[in-house]
């Protein structure tokens, strides 16, 4: 699993709500940040872990997704992957091959 929203609508107003198995899950360099009643419910915190984070993305507005130039989301996707200039990719909407350009 890879995202990079805020304050996504998870009962009970979370951000990442495991209700489920944890075995077969997958989750890796996602941004969980500022949501109402905290990142992580039934799931250990995994900011650190697997690329996660959980910072203010500094988008540039709360209608465009894209990555103001001073984000620390900048070049913290999955390194498996590269922006089409070669660097590492951002996290969110602008990172890897196929995203949308600045």
């Amino acid at each position: 699993m890879e995202n990079g929203w805020r304050d996504e609508w998870v009962c009970p107003c979370v951000g990442v709500w495991l209700n489920g198995r944890r075995e077969k899950l997958e989750f890796g360099f996602n941004n969980v940040w500022g949501n109402v009643e905290g990142e992580y419910r039934d799931l250990d915190d995994l900011t650190g872990i697997d690329g996660n984070l959980s910072v203010n993305p500094v988008l540039r507005d709360s209608l465009d997704f894209r990555l103001m130039d001073d984000s620390d989301l900048r070049d913290k996707g999955n390194p498996q992957f590269t922006d089409v200039d070669g660097s590492p990719p951002d996290l969110g909407i602008e990172g890897g091959p196929s995203a949308a350009g600045r």
